[in-house]
């Protein structure tokens, strides 16, 4: 429960920037799914396709820790979806959708005050040295091809979704989901977004 450990529902949003460079394992028809359509890029894509409405599956179906997604062959965490949604959570969302520095910037400070829990600062060595600089970050926020404002499942209110440009092109299909139920998954790779409740924050949020 993040608020019993000080983190506030800006943070819990923050953190989930890590969800742009993500993948899923949820269902093994489509293991390593990614969650927007830049999964190698660690920008703001990932707050756009998933404010997206859902209307496909990108494997077997529903399954327990699945929303339907926008882009075929992403993949959506229901508690993605309900924290895009949320009223506590979603003008912190949205905001996020079209500022990279914002985004990159409260990722940090919200990053860096979760390796602290359990931790005492004086015991720590700064390794920030050997971290190298990030590239530049040039494109421009956008909808994927075919999509637009009208397609968002507009959530914050007291702020319109961002009228972003859509992408060229036909529809896409994302690459990177594959076939392994026959593999064995590794605890370290265990997918936990489907031990939330359905349709309940509270246990993410701690409110």
């Amino acid at each position: 429960r993040f608020a019993s450990v000080g983190f506030n529902p800006l943070e819990v949003v923050a953190l989930l920037a890590s969800h742009s460079v993500a993948r899923t394992g949820i269902d093994c028809t489509v293991r390593g799914a990614p969650l927007d359509i830049t999964p190698e890029i660690f920008d703001t894509q990932f707050f756009i396709d998933v404010q997206l409405r859902g209307t496909l599956h990108p494997g077997t179906g529903m399954n327990v820790g699945e929303a339907q997604t926008a882009v075929n062959g992403t993949f959506r965490l229901q508690a993605d979806h309900y924290l895009a949604r949320d009223p506590r959570t979603s003008c912190a969302w949205q905001s996020f959708a079209d500022n990279q520095d914002r985004m990159a910037y409260d990722f940090v400070q919200a990053l860096y005050k979760l390796s602290l829990l359990g931790q005492q600062n004086y015991s720590l060595t700064d390794c920030s040295d050997v971290i190298p600089a990030p590239l530049a970050y040039t494109a421009t926020p956008s909808f994927p091809p075919s999509l637009r404002v009208c397609d968002i499942e507009q959530a914050c209110g007291t702020a319109p979704f961002p009228n972003l440009p859509t992408r060229s092109g036909p529809p896409i299909l994302v690459p990177g989901g594959r076939n392994a139920c026959n593999e064995t998954v590794t605890p370290e790779f265990e997918d936990l977004s489907s031990k939330i409740p359905q349709g309940n924050l509270q246990q993410v949020l701690g409110m």
